[in-house]
């Protein structure tokens, strides 16, 4: 079991009763510790919880208990409890964690054990106990795996009620004056330890530590003062101590000569230990004291963490070599005042931890030497939380590394600027997180890496030329500035990709084309913009087999506004919604089908016929208005005016004149009898065009080749524009073909193509007809038009 979190519990306790917190603060209940190592179970519900302390109580009963019988955790710890009842707990047989500690209690019988078969933790610490002299109580409480106790006096028989019971861990807190009785400890059946010292110095300490070496591998020793006679009593003591299996040692909470933390150190040698963790120390040194060389420890790790100096006169280089020096394969110096570090003479060290230090670019550097070649079997180093600012350098301090597998440089300051970096082939594991790291990075990558850690760095793209990372198995990109999924044209043997908490709005659809070894993508915590993109990579994700970690919970639109918080589970889009293709189809075959109904329909019930009546009934409508719109003109004097070739002049006089003028109702206008002499033929033809009701247009080759017809024609097209009439009829005397016509008469053209012409019958039977049309064209009542 793993003692460093039973140290910060100790600590706690410790802090609380040395600056006197008694009914000032409240206790932590989170201190329960879970997991493989705790003591106490995380998942409880509130209704299992009854926590009551730093409440001034004197007197806990049942009454506090009363129709409880659920609780799992009871913690009462620092108040002023001097007596319990025997049955206090009957109604709570449930009861796991029972916390009793700082207060008054002067029984250590602990009859109310009894009523608490399943109790697994017990901490009756900081009472009023003289002597640790176990009651048969504690025989019942079978279930036990923590106990933690604080004494005075300690001896022989006063822990044999325990003696069948396989605990965790057992803690215990030395009270001054402190009396132990050798051999004391035989009944404690466990494997770990924790020691908790007083602040002053106290007797016996040798003979007390023998007896914890031999009954556990695990020992935790917590103390506050300057332990200069612990030293000395160790020292003496060690000279009796046999041979120990001795798996790790804690160190907590002292302040020590240097001297005497080697004879520590050369003790636990001594002990075959194999792990020596020390925390929070405060070391006082002298120069002499460093001149140590070569210090072999055969043990496999030195964990040397937060550690503090004081009253120190030595040279700075003498530290650093003595450091690098030590003789042993796992050492860690993390969170110490160290600025630099050199490189070992000679070097057996397979895992360095020099986390949470000052070391800069020039880490294991000495005079003439860029890098170092004596980590020859080092295949761990860890330089997180120090000053490393050029990633090219630190390729540099470890490119003789030969058996480097893992390298971790996370939170530091690193940037990359340059290609020239040399990593050791060997390298397979790199952690560069928490930098400030851009994308040029992937070009001072180990190419044989597997497993490369970049998140929380300043990366916003893949560069396309980098060198491929065929070796590559896992990349965390997570925390980046990314705006879409790259691609894995540069590492296409990758697996698992983390991606989460980038700005990538819309996952291109076709990125799984590229990875197509990609079993586990981790794109949670993004913008999304919930459209038709990202339906397709939800579309072709499914069809994929690859997981999507954090799904569904982390995945949710943040656009449009409308979606905002939408779980991607939750949203839809229709098929048609996305595909063109699919929308003209599903809009054009129902317009088609409407429109052929509608033919179908129209058809059916003559709406043809009924469409051809309501245009004629329009159009009749529109000349009773134009016809209303003339009437009004007071100058009109010829009902038409004839426009004709001279050529045509027989056809005119001996047909068009005698059939209109017959009756006498019609007045027509023609030049050899209505041109005014004196005047030009221009402003004649003009003349007549403004006071005839309609203009008479005899068409055919004849007129095609007269100059003058397309001048009237030309005024009187005028003449129609700017009245908006239809005041145009065009006889057609013979066929007249469009190619036939000069292109410069493009009017006679157009007219001829846009207006209906009258075409001059050749069958004298319907001449009739032909005169009876032509003059109801031309009729209007001069007579009464000009009386108004």
């Amino acid at each position: 079991m793993n003692i460093i979190l039973i140290l910060l519990w100790s600590t706690v306790f410790c802090d609380a009763d040395r600056l006197n917190l008694k009914g000032k603060q409240q206790f932590p209940i989170n201190l329960f510790w879970n997991s493989q190592n705790s003591v106490v179970e995380n998942t409880l519900l509130p209704n299992e919880i009854l926590d009551l302390s730093l409440q001034n109580i004197s007197d806990f009963n049942s009454a506090y208990l009363a129709e409880m019988t659920d609780l799992k955790l009871i913690n009462v710890s620092f108040n002023n409890i001097e007596e319990l009842e025997d049955d206090l707990f009957k109604s709570t047989q449930k009861l796991k964690y029972l916390d009793l500690s700082h207060n008054e209690l002067h029984n250590i019988s602990c009859e109310f054990l009894v009523c608490l078969p399943e109790l697994e933790y017990l901490d009756i610490s900081s009472n009023k106990f003289m002597a640790l002299n176990l009651g048969s109580a504690f025989k019942s409480v079978v279930n036990l795996k923590f106990l933690r106790v604080s004494a005075e006096k300690l001896q022989r028989n006063d822990l044999k009620n325990i003696a069948g019971i396989r605990l965790n861990i057992f803690f215990i807190e030395i009270k001054k004056p402190w009396n132990y009785e050798r051999n004391s400890l035989d009944w404690i059946n466990t494997n770990t330890v924790v020691i908790v010292f007083p602040n002053d110095n106290v007797d016996k300490v040798g003979a007390f530590l023998s007896d914890v070496l031999e009954i556990s591998t695990n020992i935790e020793i917590i103390g506050s003062a300057y332990v200069k006679k612990y030293c000395s009593d160790i020292s003496y003591a060690s000279s009796s101590f046999v041979s120990f299996n001795l798996t790790n040692m804690y160190l907590t909470n002292f302040q020590i000569s240097f001297d005497c933390f080697f004879k520590a150190v050369k003790l636990f040698s001594k002990l075959q230990g194999r792990k020596l963790h020390v925390y929070n120390l405060t070391v006082t040194v002298t120069n002499n004291e460093w001149n140590i060389k070569d210090v072999f420890l055969p043990f496999e790790a030195l964990s040397v963490q937060v550690v503090k100096a004081k009253e120190m006169v030595f040279d700075a280089s003498t530290v650093y070599n003595f450091l690098i020096n030590v003789k042993v394969k796992n050492l860690k110096i993390s969170e110490t005042p160290l600025f630099y570090i050199t490189c070992p003479t000679d070097s057996i060290y397979e895992v360095l931890d020099f986390s949470d230090n000052f070391f800069s670019d020039e880490i294991f550097s000495s005079p003439g030497v860029s890098a170092c070649k004596t980590f020859r079997l080092l295949h761990t180093l860890i330089l997180k939380g120090n000053k490393l600012m050029h990633l090219d350098k630190l390729s540099v301090r470890t490119q003789h590394m030969k058996a480097l597998t893992e390298l971790d440089a996370s939170f530091n300051m690193l940037t990359s600027e340059s290609r020239n970096c040399y990593w050791p082939l060997s390298l397979s594991k790199l952690n560069l997180s928490f930098n400030s790291l851009d994308s040029y990075v992937f070009y001072c990558i180990p190419i044989m890496v597997q497993i490369l850690d970049l998140q929380y760095n300043q990366i916003t793209s893949i560069p396309q030329d980098m060198v491929p990372l065929n070796a590559l198995k896992e990349i965390n990109l997570s925390s980046n500035r990314l705006f879409n999924i790259p691609d894995c044209k540069n590492f296409h043997f990758v697996e698992l990709l983390f991606l989460s908490s980038n700005v990538i709005k819309t996952p291109s659809a076709d990125f799984l084309d590229s990875c197509q070894i990609l079993k586990q993508l981790d794109i949670s915590r993004n913008p999304f913009i919930c459209d038709c993109s990202l339906r397709r990579f939800l579309q072709n994700r499914d069809k994929s087999k690859l997981t999507l970690l954090g799904w569904p919970k982390l995945y949710s639109c943040s656009e449009p506004e409308a979606l905002n918080g939408t779980l991607l589970e939750k949203f839809h889009m229709f098929e048609i919604s996305c595909n063109l293709a699919l929308l003209l189809i599903a809009i054009l075959i129902p317009l088609i089908v409407i429109v052929i109904s509608i033919a179908v329909l129209c058809k059916h019930f003559d709406a043809p016929w009924y469409l051809r009546m309501m245009w004629q009934w329009t159009q009749t409508k529109q000349r009773a208005k134009t016809k209303q719109i003339l009437e009004t003109r007071r100058d009109l004097a010829y009902n038409a005016f004839v426009s004709y070739s001279q050529d045509d002049s027989s056809w005119v006089k001996e047909y068009l004149l005698p059939n209109l003028e017959e009756m006498g109702t019609l007045k027509i206008c023609y030049h050899e009898r209505n041109f005014i002499a004196g005047k030009s033929i221009i402003e004649n033809i003009i003349t007549c065009i403004e006071k005839s009701y309609k203009s008479i247009f005899v068409l055919s080759t004849n007129f095609i080749s007269s100059e003058w017809c397309h001048y009237e024609l030309y005024f009187a097209q005028h003449q129609l524009l700017s009245e908006n009439t239809e005041n145009l009829i065009l006889i057609l005397l013979e066929p007249i073909p469009h190619y036939m016509i000069p292109s410069k008469y493009y009017k006679l053209k157009d007219l001829m193509s846009r207006k209906t012409y009258m075409e001059w019958p050749q069958d004298k039977n319907k001449h009739k007809l032909f005169w009876a049309n032509l003059r109801s064209a031309i009729h209007i009542n001069l007579s009464e038009l000009a009386a108004r």
